[in-house]
């Protein structure tokens, strides 16, 4: 873990609507926070391929006014969201845990057993041997 200080990178989306995001480390987990308000959890796909960590949603909120209203400005975004991370080898993504609350969506990913500091215990030998 020393030679990559952070395991996780951005990838470029070509999606206009993102996911503002946060990530940071905590203990021997790299926790990833995006803000999702609104959106309906089973409309939120967290999908892992081989190196990218895929976070996508959907959210309609022209479905949630009557039809027949007047509409004067929309500020709230909706249709496709979608925000994708390069994982490095030195994270264990098959031990990811994720909880959405108040409309924040929260992944723990730990970094892999391999990959965490460890002391290296010292041999002593007795009369000089």
């Amino acid at each position: 873990m020393m030679a990559r200080i952070n395991p996780l990178f951005e990838f470029p989306s070509a999606v206009s609507n993102t996911l503002p995001a946060e990530v940071y480390l905590v203990d021997d987990n790299f926790v990833v926070t995006l803000d999702m308000p609104g959106m309906d959890p089973e409309f939120i796909d967290v999908e892992v391929s081989k190196n990218t960590l895929t976070v996508s949603a959907q959210r309609d909120t022209a479905g949630e006014r009557p039809e027949d209203a007047r509409v004067f400005f929309v500020e709230r975004p909706s249709g496709s969201f979608r925000r994708k991370f390069v994982i490095g080898n030195d994270l264990d993504i098959s031990e990811t845990t994720s909880s959405y609350t108040n409309g924040v969506l929260t992944l723990t990913i730990p970094v892999a057993a391999s990959s965490r500091p460890r002391k290296i215990p010292i041999a002593t030998s007795q009369n000089g041997e």
